[in-house]
C-alpha cells in the first residue's frame, strides 16, 4: 500500500497536479472502502526525513544504520560491509 518515492518532492508535485497520481482504494476489515492518495509515499518518507515529524534525530533511517554499525566490533563492521549495498544516495 506504502511507498518510498525516488524522489519525494516530485512525488509532492505530481500528487499535487493530479490527485489521481498516487489514489488507491482500500477495503477496511469492516468492509468500508476508503481512498489512500499522497498519505502513501509521505508517511514511509518520515524513516528518510525525521524532520517532518519536528524530531531532533538527524538523517533517519541510513544514518541509524551507519550509527549502529560504526558502534559494533570491528569484525562485525568488516561482515556488515561486506553483505551491505553500497551507498547509492538518501534512499
Amino acid at each position: 500500500m506504502c511507498f518510498i518515492a525516488k524522489d519525494f518532492e516530485e512525488a509532492l508535485r505530481m500528487s499535487s497536479a493530479n490527485e489521481q497520481y498516487c489514489e488507491q482504494p482500500y477495503e477496511l476489515p469492516d468492509g468500508q472502502t476508503i481512498d489512500i492518495g499522497s498519505e502513501r509515499f509521505k508517511c514511509p518518507e518520515a524513516l528518510f526525513q525525521p524532520k517532518m515529524l519536528e524530531l531532533d534525530q538527524q538523517g533517519g533511517i541510513p544514518n541509524l544504520v551507519n550509527d549502529s554499525i560504526r558502534k559494533c566490533d570491528m569484525d562485525i563492521r568488516l561482515a556488515a560491509r561486506l553483505r551491505l549495498p553500497r551507498h547509492t544516495g538518501d534512499r
